[in-house]
């Protein structure tokens, strides 16, 4: 029927649609793919351009299909007995004793590296996990990240504003990123000319049924290097949920290197609001692995924490591992309740640690090893702690 009555049923790929965006922008084009967060469409001149739904001001979805109508006038009699046995192959057999074709299986993780977009994206499924934006102005970022049911599992702010539900504060927590305080210089919060350079993606491929990424970058102070850093990224699926591995081996290429006394830093992430445990939104809830609940998991030693709440009807979850091997593990916790969540070893005075500042030596390197997972159901259904020394297993 999509061949000689094209307009009956419109398939994916031949959905003609215009476009006129917020910037005053018109496009149109054929839809390529279409999720809550991207559309990807393909325009007259064969370029491929991807649209946030939110930029969108006004959209007219074409009522007739790219295939012309007339395709089917275009066919000989001996076309269409080819066709004709063509489909007729593709039914059932009627053989009980035939054998049967196997599933087809759904399309795994995936990697794309997008040089001219600064960013590499991932995909589950077919659908898009999260990316690597390492063109944002002031560190690298994983944005969006999508979770379980398509649910985003991070705050779209400030990369995104005006999104209902949101607090527009402390723009310098940007989804999920990995920055501190070092020899003084405020990478924190990106003050005074401060900001991670990206050098070089060297790897973006898929190994063991995992995408893999791995960065080179420049930590810079103007236009002087401060340190270096070598990030490795690995995603993936495992025990029903979506994870991100975060492997981050710090350098002190260019002189002494040292983790300044704060409990400002180190490996963050800003929730989706309604995982936050107070204000209009809230809904979340809090535990680590020591048993400590809520807000006053904040500035305790755990080797993992896990937030979870209804989001659209769904529960879901954000649980943060912090790897055996890392230094001062187990780590003290920067968790907020309004959203944000960091692995910090580095608080000393801030969090009555006796872990404050710490010093590698020219030449030397640390390493430090995370996991994000994004799970369905509370903390009891996910299986948390079991997941954890799964993890710490491998």
């Amino acid at each position: 029927q999509s061949t000689l009555e094209p307009d009956a049923y419109i398939v994916e790929g031949y959905q003609q649609t215009s476009l006129e965006l917020k910037d005053g922008r018109k496009l149109f084009g054929m839809i390529q793919e279409e999720t809550q967060i991207e559309i990807k469409l393909v325009l007259p001149t064969g370029e491929q351009v991807t649209v946030n739904p939110a930029d969108i001001k006004k959209r007219d979805d074409a009522k007739h299909s790219g295939m012309p109508g007339s395709f089917a006038y275009t066919l000989s009699p001996q076309d269409v007995a080819d066709m004709s046995t063509w489909i007729v192959d593709l039914a059932p057999a009627k053989n009980v004793d035939a054998k049967k074709k196997p599933a087809p299986k759904a399309e795994g993780v995936s990697i794309n590296h997008i040089p001219a977009d600064k960013k590499v994206a991932v995909s589950l499924g077919g659908k898009l996990f999260t990316e690597y934006r390492y063109g944002n102005p002031t560190k690298p970022i994983l944005y969006p990240v999508i979770g379980p049911h398509g649910i985003p599992m991070t705050r779209n702010f400030p990369m995104k504003k005006g999104v209902a539900g949101e607090a527009e504060d402390h723009p310098h927590h940007q989804s999920l990123y990995y920055v501190h305080i070092l020899n003084g210089h405020d990478f924190w919060h990106a003050r005074e000319g401060v900001h991670v350079r990206n050098d070089k993606i060297v790897k973006a491929e898929t190994v063991g049924g995992e995408a893999v990424m791995v960065s080179q970058n420049s930590w810079m102070k103007d236009k002087s290097v401060v340190c270096t850093d070598t990030t490795e990224l690995r995603f993936g699926e495992a025990g029903g949920a979506r994870y991100i591995d975060f492997k981050i081996t710090m350098h002190a290429s260019n002189g002494d290197l040292t983790f300044n006394q704060t409990k400002e830093g180190t490996m963050a992430i800003r929730t989706h609001p309604a995982l936050r445990l107070k204000g209009d939104v809230a809904k979340g809830s809090a535990i680590n692995s020591e048993g400590v609940t809520g807000k006053a998991i904040w500035s305790k030693p755990a080797k993992w924490v896990n937030y979870w709440g209804p989001i659209n009807g769904k529960t879901v979850g954000i649980a943060i591992f912090d790897h055996p091997k890392n230094p001062r593990h187990p780590t003290t916790w920067h968790a907020r309740d309004y959203g944000l969540i960091t692995a910090n070893p580095f608080g000393g005075k801030a969090f009555k640690s006796k872990h404050g500042a710490m010093k590698v030596d020219k030449g030397s390197s640390v390493t430090f090893s995370y996991r994000f997972l994004f799970h369905e159901g509370s903390h009891k259904d996910a299986g948390i702690p079991k997941q954890y020394q799964q993890w710490t297993k491998k």
